[in-house]
C-alpha cells in the first residue's frame, strides 16, 4: 500500500511541476499607431529564469518582474509580449517584441528593468536570453516554438 501512495505522490509532483500559466501574447498600443509591414523585420527578446532563495528573495523577484511588467508599455519601441511560469516549478519565461535593437537596449538599461535585476538577482539560480529578428507578420510565436528557439540558441545553459 505505502508503494501505491509514494508512486501516486512522485507521479502528481512530477505533472505539476510541468503545470504552467501564462499571459497571452498582447500587442502594444504602440504597435497599434505604427504603420508595421508584415514583412518588416523587429525583435524577438525570449528570456527564462530559473529561480531559487528564500521566500522573501523569490517574493522580491516576483514584485519586481510585475513591476517590469507593468511598464513595457512605457518603453519607446515596446511591441508585444507574454510572461509564462510554471505552477509547481521554478522556471518562467517571458517573450517580448521589440521595434529595434535600441529600443531593446534602452530598456534593459532603463531604470525600472535596472532595479529589478539588482534587487531580484538573489532569486535567480540561473537564466538564460535570446535575441533573434522576425518578421512581424510570423507573430507570436507559440511558446513551443519560442522555448525551441531558446533552447537551440548557441548560448543556451542548460
Amino acid at each position: 500500500m505505502n508503494k501505491i501512495i509514494m508512486s501516486v505522490l512522485i507521479t502528481t509532483s512530477l505533472l505539476l511541476s510541468n503545470c504552467v500559466i501564462g499571459s497571452p501574447f498582447t500587442k502594444s498600443q504602440q504597435s497599434r499607431t505604427l504603420d508595421l509591414k508584415d514583412e518588416q523585420e523587429v525583435i524577438l527578446a525570449i528570456t527564462e529564469a530559473t529561480t531559487t532563495g528564500t521566500i522573501f528573495e523569490r517574493f522580491t523577484f516576483w514584485r519586481r518582474v510585475s513591476d517590469v511588467n507593468n511598464d513595457l508599455n512605457n518603453n519607446k519601441g515596446y511591441l508585444g509580449g507574454s510572461i509564462r511560469r510554471q505552477v509547481f516549478g521554478s522556471k518562467a519565461w517571458t517573450m517580448t517584441v521589440w521595434l529595434d535593437e535600441e529600443s531593446l537596449e534602452n530598456f534593459v538599461e532603463s531604470r525600472i528593468h535596472a532595479r529589478a535585476m539588482r534587487e531580484g538577482a538573489n532569486a535567480l539560480e540561473k537564466s538564460n536570453f535570446h535575441r533573434m529578428r522576425v518578421q512581424w507578420k510570423n507573430l507570436p510565436l507559440t511558446w513551443q516554438e519560442a522555448i525551441q528557439e531558446l533552447e537551440s540558441s548557441e548560448d543556451y545553459e542548460k
